[in-house]
């Protein structure tokens, strides 16, 4: 479930929802520091609800549900991207250049 906070997480979210197909929005529209600027400023941007919908849809175990196709889309995705990453489990610019270039690009057939 994503759940942006400035300007570059909303990019992070369109990555995982729209190009992966690997998250879900929480609902977050507006950056937090715009937020903080409204007049009159609103309480919260996401209710409980919207949260509890978002966990349920994700955690859904049903054959053939969504939440389960995202799991195995994100699987396969930690496969291809697994190699990639340095041993110490943090990844450098280049490493993370590398893997988001492999996921968004076709794929070759050898």
């Amino acid at each position: 479930m994503t759940w942006p906070q400035f300007a570059d997480n909303f990019l992070n979210e369109a990555l995982l929802v729209d190009v992966l197909g690997t998250g879900i929005r929480s609902g977050v529209k507006v950056p937090l520091t715009h937020v903080v600027q409204m007049d009159p400023m609103p309480v919260v941007q996401v209710g409980r609800d919207s949260v509890a919908s978002g966990v349920a849809e994700l955690m859904d175990e049903g054959e053939g549900s969504a939440g389960a196709a995202r799991r195995a889309k994100a699987k396969e995705l930690a496969a291809k991207v697994g190699p990639r990453l340095p041993r110490a489990g943090r990844p450098t610019p280049t490493s993370r250049t590398c893997s988001v270039t492999s996921l968004t690009s076709p794929t070759r057939k050898s």
